[in-house]
């Protein structure tokens, strides 16, 4: 009998498939279809709402317990807060957006408006840079894990982050105007003199090439996000990927999965 290679999935929603007819365990999902049952075993321990951290931290909670020959990692929207309010036997996570209350013992009641004011709040503080820089240092971590400790290989997947083509590849810069609106953005070119746009701008690619930079040869899309190719949803009430669009991404990450198989 032939053995089956063993996959570890883990991410969000996108790599859950919410919405779908049996979620993780459908066929049509992209993960299914990468990974056909008549060749693989695949452990999808994806969590809707998961945010980069929840992902980090659980892929390497498996990988510790449990060897895989092929690890999956669907990355998730940035910012993405997850937060757990009190201490309750049941659930109690919020992200911080469009939040319901939240009952908690002895009475207590935090309302999902206030739960929602404090996400606003931190968005608004927000940049996008350090997220970016967790997920180069989770990207290395999980590389060392699971090809230099378990010998396995490990592909990362571009569901819903926002960098444009080419972010993390440092340009040469000579005017404001040479960078993307996303990075204009980034470092508020506005409100800043040149200088300090190119120290900033330099320090931020420092950044990340002192955690070893983002393996883009360990992504399979990179640039082209999987919301980017979405055309359908699972209903009018539900705005997560159809089965049209569940095809679209199989047929896009297989062509990429299929070429670094076999190097």
């Amino acid at each position: 009998m032939d053995i089956k290679i063993k996959v570890l999935a883990v991410g969000c929603s996108m790599t859950r498939g919410h919405g779908l007819v049996n979620e993780s365990n459908d066929t049509e999902l992209w993960v299914n279809k990468l990974f056909p049952s008549d060749r693989y075993v695949v452990s999808n321990k994806s969590m809707t709402g998961a945010n980069n951290h929840w992902i980090f931290l659980e892929t390497i909670s498996h990988l510790l317990k449990e060897t895989y020959d092929i690890v999956l990692v669907g990355w998730s929207a940035i910012p993405r807060f997850n937060f757990h309010v009190g201490l309750e036997w049941y659930p109690v996570r919020t992200m911080l957006t469009n939040s319901s209350d939240i009952h908690l013992n002895n009475n207590i009641t935090v309302s999902g408006k206030w739960l929602n004011t404090i996400g606003n709040n931190l968005r608004k503080i927000h940049n996008d840079h350090w997220d970016f820089l967790d997920l180069v240092k989770y990207v290395n971590t999980l590389i060392l894990i699971q090809e230099k400790k378990n010998n396995g290989r490990i592909f990362f997947v571009n569901t819903l982050s926002p960098w444009p083509d080419n972010y993390f590849t440092k340009k040469q810069i000579n005017l404001p105007s040479n960078l993307t609106l996303f990075e204009q953005y980034l470092l508020q070119v506005d409100t800043r003199d040149d200088d300090e746009i190119f120290q900033l701008y330099d320090m931020i690619h420092t950044h990340y090439q002192s955690y070893g930079g983002i393996q883009e040869e360990h992504w399979l899309n990179l640039y082209s996000s999987l919301r980017s190719m979405q055309v359908d949803d699972v209903s009018d009430t539900d705005p997560h990927p159809g089965y049209q669009s569940q095809q679209i991404f199989s047929q896009c990450l297989n062509a990429s999965l299929e070429k670094k198989l076999k190097k």
